[in-house]
């Protein structure tokens, strides 16, 4: 009898206990649901600093899952404008043609890049038309400049990297650069190859400027963080989020991660000039 009663307590207990599982795996089921999916997509040059930052946000906010994409900041404004998007890139202002009382645009960082030569070289200022016909190979040599009757040698960076991308955008404006070109394999190894060169030019971002080589001033404006943070600097340009009509919860979550403290700090950390 003894043991017929404790089979049904124990059948009982059993019971209570797959309620109980049944009841906690609802309740891990709703979590699941929660999960946010954000889509951002635009400026290609953009990318890799995104990455870093959705890596730093994910540490805080791991339930909300960020699939990121380039395509242009044209391209990206589109999208968020037609929903398909939650998130645009752009490393230029919104134009005026693209605006319309929904957009939201969140300046995030800025960025620029340092035309660079040997310091013996006797030119100190040139403008953003030299600059461009000097890479597309229309200005060849340095006595045009005002400089010593030699050959220009011109230094660049391999596709992808994101100063080519800087030069490309705000320099050449579709021209394809020069064939005789040569491309570094890294911002460590153009800076060598120009510091060696007396005759040679190229780019780099305002993080990878040492003593070896020296930067022009474009259109009398030297390289700096005053100049750069002012918009006086030519060769800089802002870094932008743009959100269209009212954004997801996690987009603003996202936003204020990115604009915070730490988020700044990332950006800075990459090479960026922080804004906030």
């Amino acid at each position: 009898m003894k043991h017929i009663i404790m089979f049904k307590r124990l059948a009982k207990v059993s019971a209570a206990s797959l309620l109980l599982l049944l009841f906690l795996s609802v309740l891990g089921c709703g979590k699941e649901a929660k999960q946010e999916t954000l889509l951002i997509a635009g400026s290609s040059t953009m990318l890799p600093y995104m990455e870093k930052l959705e890596e730093g946000f994910k540490k805080i906010h791991p339930n909300i899952l960020i699939e990121s994409d380039g395509g242009g900041s044209a391209t990206g404004i589109i999208a968020v404008k037609r929903n398909a998007i939650d998130l645009a890139t752009m490393s230029r202002e919104v134009k005026r043609e693209e605006d319309d009382p929904y957009i939201k645009d969140y300046m995030v960082a800025k960025d620029a890049l340092s035309i660079v030569v040997h310091p013996a070289n006797p030119v100190v200022n040139i403008n953003k038309d030299q600059i461009r016909d000097i890479f597309t190979g229309k200005i060849n040599n340095w006595r045009q400049l005002g400089g010593s009757d030699a050959p220009i040698v011109l230094v660049g960076r391999k596709k992808g990297s994101t100063t080519r991308k800087g030069m490309d955008e705000m320099v050449l404006g579709g021209n394809d650069f020069a064939k005789s070109i040569a491309n570094a394999e890294s911002a460590t190894k153009l800076a060598e190859t120009v510091a060696a060169n007396p005759n040679a030019i190229g780019y780099l971002a305002l993080k990878d400027l040492n003593n070896s080589i020296k930067s022009l001033e474009i259109n009398g404006v030297a390289i700096n963080r005053e100049s750069i943070l002012s918009g006086h600097y030519p060769l800089s340009r802002s870094f932008y989020l743009v959100i269209y009509d009212k954004p997801k919860a996690g987009i603003q979550k996202f936003l204020d991660f990115v604009l915070s403290k730490e988020g700044q700090a990332i950006l800075e950390h990459e090479g960026l000039i922080k804004v906030n």
